[in-house]
């Protein structure tokens, strides 16, 4: 079993990504169909109050995922961002891209 974690901020980033228009050249939704994305992710994630500000990666918001990731004393961060990938692991906790998660997943 496994459980997304994130902060108001990484839900308030994501909001953002979702509504931007580089998106949209990827990714064509329509707005409701974004927002009940958005929906369902706010009511499947676990929201964790970080207590700790981290500044170990160059993009700031990078670090918001580092600082979720401890307070919730996750195993995983799963991610396509290279600057995450580069760190490998961030105290014992495990930064792999999606489609080694999902390998994870099949073995759980």
């Amino acid at each position: 079993m496994f459980l997304w974690v994130a902060s108001v901020e990484i839900l308030d980033e994501l909001r953002r990504v979702l509504r931007s228009p580089k998106l949209h050249r990827h990714i064509v939704w329509t707005s409701e169909e974004v927002l009940d994305f958005f929906s369902v992710v706010e009511r499947t994630t676990l929201v964790v109050r970080p207590t700790a500000r981290l500044a170990e990666v160059r993009d700031e918001t990078d670090n918001r995922f580092l600082e979720a990731a401890v307070a919730s004393d996750a195993d995983y961060i799963v991610s396509g961002d290279a600057d995450l990938l580069d760190l490998g692991s961030f105290e014992d906790i495990a930064i792999v891209p999606p489609v080694r998660f999902l390998s994870v997943l099949t073995t759980l």
